[in-house]
């Protein structure tokens, strides 16, 4: 067509552009003026393709833009010579770019893309809240906030980087797509390939002139281990971009070993839901959703110790379609004495050394051990049987993990009056087999004994069939202990290698804590705290629970805990019609400024203050919750100032505490829950303060759960975003 029409000017993506190299040769473009090129990465291995239509005298450009900004904003003229990246270039006549780093700052060679001038758009229609969120008006300039990353080469020209959105990372190391793909574009077999990230896996789709299964694989890193597809051709949308929905769904086959097809089917359907096409790759929030999904459609019950072992859906279907009488967690309310004797007697006749460096505590279990609570934490797994094989295979899986994890090796002290850890340098794994259990207390006798005793161990229960991972002093948090859990049962299993293991470095995490906040400027904390303007005097009768609950369809845990703050808070200011509601929140933060954190096993929650004001629409204070999440990416913790006396211009400090603790309420998000009625139950025994809630979601509902008189109505409407949200407050009574 392009001969038979003249066609001159041609805009491809780079995908399509790449197909009909592929289908009609390398001198389809020969007798093109100009070729745009634009709406995805432009790789590498297109500009080899290219080298006879540039030779024949065409003009090709990678253009950059998003929709926002009515399309084109940059332009890149490719010369051939690209060997690393192709720029998206420099602005047109017209528009205004700049980059800005993580903290707002405009930066010169690296950092998210804004993008401004004559293009960008007036906005989204009937949408404020995204409005708030991707447009900013800076020095008089309106942006649009991209959510690209990019650097500045040494000509000036710039470079994508990858979207913030859809950042890669395996394993813990940060991976480049693009540079996949020109690894396996160089195999002399190879016609094509794309390199796509989904479901947390990477998929490699390529069209080849024979099997290049092996050598893929020998070209690239293991850690990478890539879903490899050999397809006949590859699919676009109806914009010619290149599908990667499309391909999995045609070219990935299902697992041959499934009983039921009906079964399977229904759970490959239920899974489709969560837009990932294994098991082992939902979050830890979507794994809850999803079996609370299954349970749901198959009538049935799964143990919680069960999910790990339950990772494909061809287990899940046997599991499923031969239901196994439930094994009782008999952990009896005492175990029997000779066993908490032998257990004391192993942990005391160890001869510990340990490391001169002390390990500071988070601020969470300097809190928990000032206030007297022991804060112990299991985790606990599924085993078909106890044998002497099984412990052994538990203990040498341990043995592994502590070469990588190193809370494993902690053991806890006090120092000053405060909790501090030391690292056990000739550490053993403690691997104690009982025959019904041990209840928390029983363990607590024993580990808090005295300082110096290691604070992990690994309890098998024998008539349970289940292994429980025991950590004291909350060394470890609920994220962080998803996450070790995965990591032991993939290890245990032989899915992973050690190498494949992400180092994990909790000393590391809180020496960044301790550095930053000794040289932070309380004055600025002290601006960075909201002022409260009314104490709401509450009062907390410990027979009674308020249980406030609204229904939203967010589902990733950022957005749920910004919201139930916001909503919690409206309604209070309905109620009371004050000025405006302060608050902490309690929030997993793991991208910092100098310190990435995603690997990290241990206690690493940081709790960062918010207000809502009665002006506030939702937008609004979304914005001013991303600045306080920004602040304390910086690694300030205020808690930590506060428990240790840290921080730089010291007669702030009473000001910082007085702000601090003058905060009307503190949220805790503890993610989604399979039985809401025993986390309420939970909570019943639990003394929490008045102004504390507890946040959890279940199937789309947010239950907001607290002991204080914070709510005088039973519903109210809030108004978020284009939208009004109900909130029902019940109150739950029980003798003492």
């Amino acid at each position: 067509m392009i001969a038979e029409k003249r066609i001159t000017h041609l805009s491809l993506s780079p995908s399509f552009a790449e197909a009909l190299l592929d289908i009609a040769g390398p001198h389809v473009f020969d007798q093109l003026h100009y070729l745009l090129v634009a709406g995805e990465a432009f790789p590498v291995s297109l500009v080899q393709k290219l080298a006879a239509a540039l030779a024949a005298g065409c003009h090709v450009f990678n253009v950059y833009g998003p929709t926002e900004t009515t399309i084109y904003a940059t332009h890149y003229a490719v010369t051939g010579q690209e060997r690393t990246a192709v720029p998206i270039g420099v602005p047109f006549h017209g528009a205004v770019v700049k980059l800005v780093d993580k903290t707002g700052h405009t930066v010169r060679d690296k950092g998210e893309l804004y993008i401004g001038g004559k293009g960008v758009t007036l906005g989204y229609l009937l949408d404020e809240v995204k409005n708030h969120e991707k447009f900013v008006t800076q020095d008089g300039e309106r942006y649009y906030q991209s959510g690209d990353d990019v650097s500045v080469d040494a000509g000036g020209q710039i470079v994508f980087l990858g979207r913030q959105d859809d950042q890669v990372q395996v394993n813990g190391i940060r991976v480049e797509l693009g540079e996949i793909e020109s690894i396996v574009a160089s195999l002399p077999e190879i016609v094509s390939v794309k390199v796509k990230y989904r479901g947390k896996r990477i998929y490699l789709f390529y069209i080849g002139r024979a099997d290049q299964h092996r050598a893929i694989l020998n070209k690239l890193p293991e850690y990478l281990n890539p879903i490899i597809i050999r397809a006949d051709s590859f699919l676009y949308t109806y914009n010619r971009k290149f599908d990667t929905n499309a391909m999995i769904a045609q070219y990935q086959g299902t697992d041959s070993t499934v009983g039921n097809e009906s079964v399977y089917a229904q759970l490959k359907q239920i899974l489709a839901k969560y837009q990932v096409t294994q098991v082992s790759d939902l979050d830890s929030l979507d794994t809850v959703r999803f079996f609370l999904d299954v349970e749901t459609a198959f009538s049935t019950a799964i143990d919680d110790a069960r999910v790990f072992e339950l990772d494909t859906l061809a287990k899940l279907t046997h599991y499923i379609e031969h239901p196994e009488v439930a094994m009782p967690n008999d952990i009896q309310p005492n175990a029997l004495i000779s066993e908490k004797i032998n257990l004391r007697t192993l942990i005391k006749s160890r001869q510990y050394q340990y490391s001169a460096d002390v390990v500071a505590a988070s601020s969470s279990q300097q809190s928990l051990f000032l206030k007297g609570k022991k804060a112990l934490y299991r985790v606990s797994i599924a085993l078909p049987e106890v044998t002497q094989d099984v412990v052994d295979a538990i203990d040498t899986t341990i043995r592994q993990l502590m070469s990588r994890i190193d809370i494993l090796n902690l053991a806890w002290f006090i120092k000053d009056e405060r909790l501090a850890f030391k690292t056990i340098t000739n550490n053993q794994p403690i691997v104690f087999v009982t025959q019904h259990g041990m209840d928390d207390q029983d363990i607590e006798k024993v580990f808090y004994e005295t300082e110096g005793l290691p604070i992990f161990a690994c309890l098998l229960n024998v008539s349970a069939k289940q292994l429980d991972f025991v950590f004291t002093h909350h060394t470890i948090d609920a994220s962080s202990a998803t996450m070790f859990q995965g990591l032991f049962w993939k290890l245990y299993r032989g899915d992973l290698t050690l190498a494949q293991v992400p180092e994990s470095s909790f000393a590391g995490f809180m020496k960044l804590v301790k550095e930053a906040n000794e040289t932070t400027n309380l004055e600025d904390v002290v601006d960075k705290i909201p002022q409260t303007s009314v104490d709401l005097h509450l009062h907390k009768i410990d027979t009674k629970l308020y249980i406030a609950q609204f229904h939203t369809s967010q589902r990733d845990t950022d957005s749920i805990t910004a919201l139930a703050a916001y909503i919690v808070a409206k309604a209070v200011i309905q109620d009371r019609e004050v000025p405006s509601i302060t608050g902490k929140l309690a929030l997993n933060i793991r991208h910092f400024a100098d310190f990435d954190a995603s690997n990290v096993i241990g206690d690493v929650h940081a709790t960062v203050p918010f207000e809502v004001r009665d002006t506030d629409d939702y937008g609004t204070f979304m914005t001013r919750y991303k600045q306080w999440v920004a602040f304390n990416q910086t690694g300030v913790d205020v808690r930590y100032c506060l428990f240790n006396t840290v921080g730089a211009h010291q007669e702030a400090l009473p000001r910082v505490a007085e702000r601090w603790n003058a905060m009307n309420i503190s949220l805790n998000y503890i993610g989604e829950v399979k039985d809401p009625d025993s986390e309420i139950r939970e909570i019943q025994q639990l003394p929490f303060k008045e102004n504390y809630i507890t946040v959890f979601s279940h199937q789309g509902t947010i239950s907001c759960i607290l002991y204080g008189d914070l709510f005088r109505q039973a519903d109210y409407s809030i108004c978020h975003t284009s939208d009004t949200t109900d909130l029902t407050v019940n109150e739950l009574t029980w003798e003492g």
